[in-house]
């Protein structure tokens, strides 16, 4: 009689187990590869300024050419003459210095100095009125109002500037030439100019 063999037959679960592994492995470090490479990519960015960072500048340099304007325009006070052109001239780049920064620092004082801007306008009007110290003196009081809430509000450290400029302007007399009171009118403007410049 022929002897029959009999193979036994070989499990597949090992090799089963084997592939599944090595396509683990696979998957493993394919992914891995990847993320390296997304991470050493350059990541080119575009920067754009924000909006309002850009505004607040133009903000910025319109308050700082306003305050020059002013500085140039009252530097020589020896232009006030009986025409009231300079105190005119004066107050109205004063009132533009103090707008442009209350603008910078997002503060409404606006319907303040329509007051004043109003009260300045006049001023050449009439040259030989008395009522020219009584306009000064009250334009004197809006402005500084404003500039004391612009000080109160963003500068607390500038408190006596802030008083000087309202001491300045009490000092200004009404129903008197504004000729004979130069000095009192032109500290006014002058520490008005001093507490804007701290301001910057």
């Amino acid at each position: 009689m022929a002897e029959i063999k009999i193979e036994k037959k070989k499990t597949i679960w090992p090799w089963i187990i084997l592939g599944i592994l090595l396509l683990l492995a696979v998957f493993y470090f394919t992914s891995k590869e990847t993320a390296v490479i997304e991470e050493n990519e350059p990541v080119e960015e575009v920067y754009q300024e924000p909006i309002e960072e850009v505004e607040n500048e133009e903000y910025v340099a319109a308050s700082e050419a306003a305050l020059i304007e002013y500085s140039d325009y009252i530097g020589n006070t020896g232009k006030m003459g009986i025409d009231h052109e300079y105190s005119n001239g004066a107050l109205m780049y004063l009132i533009n210095a103090v707008e442009a920064k209350a603008n910078e620092l997002n503060i409404d004082i606006e319907a303040d100095l329509e007051e004043a801007r109003k009260n300045a306008e006049i001023i050449t009007d009439e040259p030989e009125s008395l009522n020219h110290a009584n306009l000064i003196k009250d334009s004197g009081m809006i402005i500084s109002r404003a500039l004391t809430t612009i000080q109160k509000s963003e500068y607390p450290n500038l408190t006596t500037e802030a008083f000087d400029v309202e001491m300045a302007v009490s000092k200004i007399k009404k129903d008197e030439q504004t000729l004979n009171q130069k000095d009192d009118v032109n500290r006014f403007f002058k520490s008005a100019e001093t507490l804007l410049e701290k301001m910057n």
